[in-house]
């Protein structure tokens, strides 16, 4: 009987404890459309903070940023030492000592999850972002941008001096001008039509490098694949542990380096190139003749090829 008693105690407590988990998460929702306030900002530095938010970043009439309003959003902002700091995130709810987090409802359909900042074309100071969870949209900058996901994908188009890091997630860059650093810890990385200085690196990923001249340009992976098609820069670097190196039309100064995979170059052309493989093949196809370079020490010609190879064949076509 005392069992009995103690068993019903416990459902009892297990229904309340749901009951109201099942009222704070509803009185977070709304099934009217999603709401927002605008704060115009006069700062020259910018630090964002949006927690399981996505953001937009656009050019504006005025510096200015639009965020979720609802009843389960929160938001803060102030001015410290010139930079204005704005935090956004879900409102998160105790019940009986269980927080729950009203961001983890999966319906924002009604893009209830954006934080939308607007910039002008005049602004030239700085954007510093973070988020711990969602997705980023930012196109037409001008000014320098550090953003920083844990999860999530970042898109950037027609923008200059990016520097951006997604933990877990991938990264596209299109149009995109000056000093650029694009990180993923796992994710892949893409550019197209991109000039300037830049480094593209991926711990667990793709990294593709399509059209753009660069003054100098890096890409390394230590688990994936690094692909560069049509591309000139003064110094071009390729740098991959485990996967394959493949190059189509570019040119400038050369070094590719790989330890295990393949490495496969076709329309390449430059003053110094240089191929270096632990365990793989390598096959280049060089535009121009044999006697404009010296291959592997062997020449008269200040243009070099050079190639090592550990474990693999080697194959080196001049094509006029």
């Amino acid at each position: 009987m005392k069992k009995s008693f103690i068993a019903a105690g416990i459902m009892i407590i297990s229904g309340a404890a749901a009951a109201a988990a099942a009222f704070a998460l509803g009185a977070g929702r709304s099934d009217g459309p999603a709401e927002y306030k605008t704060e115009t900002i006069n700062a020259e530095k910018l630090h964002i903070i949006a927690e399981y938010n996505d953001i937009s970043i656009v050019r504006g009439n005025e510096l200015a940023i639009t965020y979720p309003a609802g009843e389960d959003a929160v938001f803060s902002s102030f001015y410290e030492d010139g930079t204005y700091t704005a935090e956004c995130g879900r409102r998160v709810y105790n019940v009986f000592g269980l927080e729950l987090d009203l961001s983890l409802d999966l319906d924002t359909n009604d893009g209830s999850r954006t934080v939308r900042l607007e910039v002008p074309e005049s602004f030239d100071g700085s954007i510093a972002v973070e988020l711990p969870a969602g997705d980023a949209e930012i196109s037409g900058l001008n000014c320098g941008l550090d953003i920083e996901l844990s999860a999530g994908n970042i898109n950037i188009k027609d923008c200059m001096d990016i520097k951006a890091n997604a933990g877990a997630g991938n990264i596209y860059a299109e149009s995109v001008s000056g000093n650029i650093e694009l990180v993923s810890s796992a994710g892949n990385i893409e550019i197209r039509d991109c000039s300037g200085n830049t480094v593209l690196y991926s711990n667990t990923g793709r990294i593709k490098a399509a059209g753009g001249t660069f003054e100098n340009i890096e890409c390394s992976a230590e688990l994936g694949s690094i692909e560069a098609e049509n591309i000139s820069a003064s110094n071009i670097s390729l740098v991959n542990e485990k996967g394959d190196i493949s190059c189509k039309n570019i040119r400038g100064n050369i070094a590719m380096k790989l330890d295990m995979g393949d490495i496969t170059a076709e329309n390449i052309s430059g003053d110094r190139i240089t191929a270096d493989n632990s365990l793989g093949d390598i096959d280049l196809k060089i535009n121009g003749s044999e006697q404009e370079y010296k291959v592997n020490g062997i020449g008269e010609s200040e243009k070099t090829v050079d190639t090592s190879n550990g474990v693999g064949e080697t194959n080196i076509e001049f094509v006029q």
